[in-house]
């Protein structure tokens, strides 16, 4: 019985750590674009190359971070902000 009741606590809190992970604030990256580039990724840490494909979604990229396109074009996101990349520019949508 005990083993059972342990296992059961275990899925729970485990259950309950993902879940909170899931809600977690973090910037995702949306391309539109029929072209990939190379966003410059900056935060607290440094600055860190990150590459994305046409129409692919970098999600939980950063908490807040300026992200730059190859042209030079960048943006302050925080957390929670989704950016877009469309027609080679970058936009925000603040959630």
């Amino acid at each position: 019985m005990r083993t059972l009741r342990q296992t059961y606590l275990f899925s729970l809190s485990a259950a309950a750590m993902s879940l909170a992970a899931t809600f977690a604030s973090a910037t995702d990256v949306l391309s539109q674009d029929e072209a990939g580039h190379v966003l410059t990724v900056t935060t607290s840490a440094g600055p860190q190359s990150v590459q994305i494909a046409a129409k692919e979604d970098l999600i939980g990229i950063c908490e807040g971070c300026i992200i730059t396109l190859e042209n030079g074009q960048a943006v302050e996101a925080k957390a929670d902000d989704l950016v877009f990349i469309v027609d080679g520019v970058l936009s925000i949508h603040e959630d």
